[in-house]
């Protein structure tokens, strides 16, 4: 099974990564670990536009996060048997993620939700409301268990 993992800094995002940890795959099972890195929106506190070389800066620490995260996430799925691969792409999450799966021939994607709703939903978008709908596979949203 081809199993694509959405990660990014959220607790949301960590519990999907343990769920995948904790699940019993068949032999031979690999993941794809993915984080995206939005490279077209960033918001400053300044009253001025950043020249484009601090942006690439903002950017190379963004990626270099990026591949922290999914470097940190590998250990766990490998002692479980499973091959591990990690990438990470830029461009908006709902997009790369689906598309990465695309390309990668992705049998399952697992995110994280953070459970949004309502003005929320709205304005910061949905990545997993997205991929479950333009996703070429099927996607399991894992949520935080209710405390």
């Amino acid at each position: 099974m081809k199993i694509l993992l959405a990660l990014d800094e959220s607790p949301h995002a960590k519990e999907a990564a343990r769920w995948v940890a904790r699940c019993g795959w068949p032999a031979g099972s690999s993941v794809l670990i993915v984080c995206s890195v939005r490279s077209d929106l960033y918001v400053t506190g300044e009253l001025y536009v950043p020249a484009s070389s601090e942006l690439d800066l903002v950017i190379a620490e963004d990626v270099k996060r990026a591949e922290a995260l999914v470097a940190a996430a590998a250990p766990a799925l490998k002692e479980r048997g499973l091959l591990v691969e990690t990438r990470v792409t830029r461009g908006d999450p709902r997009f790369s993620i689906v598309d990465e799966a695309k390309a990668w021939g992705a049998e399952l994607i697992v995110v994280g939700s953070h459970g949004r709703t309502g003005l929320a939903k709205l304005f910061l978008g949905s990545v997993a409301s997205h991929v479950t709908t333009h996703a070429p596979c099927s996607v399991l949203v894992v949520k935080l268990p209710a405390v």
